[in-house]
C-alpha cells in the first residue's frame, strides 16, 4: 500500500500542529490524513505519547497488548 501510493510517509519536517483536515509542518506543507500512527517504539510509549499531546490527551491511553 505504500509503493501504491495509499498510505504516505513523512519524516522530512517536524508536525507544527493538526488540523481539522490532517497536519502541518513547520517548513510549510500540510498533509492531508484520515489517520496519523504515531511510532513511538514499545517502551514508554505512554510517556512519549504524553509529551506529544500534554497530560491531558496523552494520559488517556490506555494498556496496548500487556504493554506499558
Amino acid at each position: 500500500m505504500i509503493i501504491d501510493g495509499k498510505i504516505v510517509l513523512k519524516n522530512d519536517s517536524v508536525i507544527k500542529e493538526y488540523t481539522k483536515t490532517g497536519l502541518k509542518f513547520e517548513d510549510g506543507s500540510t498533509l492531508g490524513t484520515d489517520l496519523v500512527v504515531f511510532a513511538t517504539g514499545l517502551d514508554g510509549y505512554r510517556d512519549g505519547l504524553k509529551k506529544i499531546f500534554g497530560e491531558g490527551l496523552g494520559g488517556k491511553v490506555r494498556q496496548i497488548w500487556g504493554f506499558e
